[in-house]
């Protein structure tokens, strides 16, 4: 592998509770474009989410335990274009479902350049089937005991 200085490192940070097939699927799609992808489980300030941090990593880990381009850690203090800056990546990886997340992202990656100026968001539209997949539509679902899954 190259060092670190050459390196193509990015981070995909999220609440990730739930971690579903729509983020897997970034993740799939980042992976041949960088050396290593940092997947970060992360505190959102916007969402009123109570869990352990750690808990949510080793089940992501389970994911990947197999990909050695895929590390999972968890940010629950840091901005993320701190937190970028300290992990020496340069690429922020973020997945859009709709305008309104385009419209976000695309305020919140000029926020993070003028904290980091050697970041650069990268945004993966997802598939056309999970552009409705939201973890918070999830958890709603799964607080009545529904798995979506079966």
């Amino acid at each position: 592998m190259q060092n670190n200085q050459t390196q193509k490192i990015a981070i995909f940070p999220g609440s990730f509770k739930p971690f579903h097939q729509g983020h897997q699927k970034i993740v799939t799609k980042a992976l041949p474009l960088f050396d290593l992808i940092y997947v970060v489980v992360t505190k959102n300030i916007n969402k009123k989410i109570n869990y352990d941090f750690n808990e949510q990593k080793k089940i992501i880990e389970q994911l990947y335990q197999n990909e050695d381009k895929v590390k999972i850690i968890v940010n629950e203090s840091q901005l993320t274009a701190q937190f970028a800056h300290e992990l020496k990546a340069k690429f922020l990886i973020r997945g859009i479902r709709n305008e309104t997340d385009a419209r976000y992202e695309i305020d919140a990656s000029w926020i993070n350049n003028t904290l980091n100026n050697q970041l650069t968001t990268i945004l993966f539209p997802s598939s056309i089937q999970d552009h409705k997949i939201s973890s918070t539509l999830l958890r709603e679902v799964a607080s009545y005991g529904v798995d979506l899954k079966k």
